[in-house]
């Protein structure tokens, strides 16, 4: 039976697999690293226009190229997975709007996740400045989506009571592919 990334799936395991939560953990870090600790890539790009070149912001330019590369490619094979084996389903008592949601951000997370580094890398590489600033604009949004999404954890988890945070943190022994 093909599944359908976009339609309810038939998910029968309790949590994530151990694939699943590894990626999801890792490109989380990576995200941060590339949001709070290496995000000057719009001045690198700028002074890079201008002539102005200070050695250690190319290799954190590279650096941030790279791993945006990295992201992507562990975002399509996590991608991959999600189609290949579905997901854990949302609580039975989790509301229709919530799981509404729900669905529409982690669809606008996995959008995002793909757009920033094929922006980017257009960006830098054509030299389109529309895309760096694309770049740009969609990293705050990503802020805020993912701010979004540690705040609904924290929602499911303490107030509904749902533990949903046990569904990213262990596979189940059957589920560790």
């Amino acid at each position: 039976m093909k599944k359908n990334f976009f339609a309810a799936n038939n998910y029968s395991k309790e949590t994530y697999s151990l694939t699943q939560i590894t990626l999801h953990w890792f490109i989380a870090a990576l995200v941060i690293y590339q949001l709070v600790i290496n995000s000057e890539i719009k001045l690198w790009y700028k002074q890079n226009q201008t002539g102005f070149e200070i050695p250690n912001y190319s290799l954190g330019a590279w650096l941030h190229i790279f791993i945006g590369i990295v992201i992507f490619s562990l975002m399509s094979y996590r991608l991959y997975k999600r189609v290949c084996t579905g997901t854990p389903p949302l609580p039975k008592n989790t509301y229709l709007p919530l799981r509404l949601l729900a669905r529409l951000s982690h669809y606008s997370l996995y959008l995002l996740l793909f757009m920033m580094p094929i922006s980017g890398f257009l960006g830098w590489y054509l030299e389109i400045e529309m895309l760096i600033d694309m770049h740009h604009l969609l990293s705050k949004i990503l802020i805020a989506l993912i701010l979004f999404h540690i705040c609904a954890a924290i929602f499911q988890e303490g107030v509904l009571g749902n533990n949903i945070l046990y569904k990213m943190m262990r596979p189940q022994k059957q589920n560790l592919k």
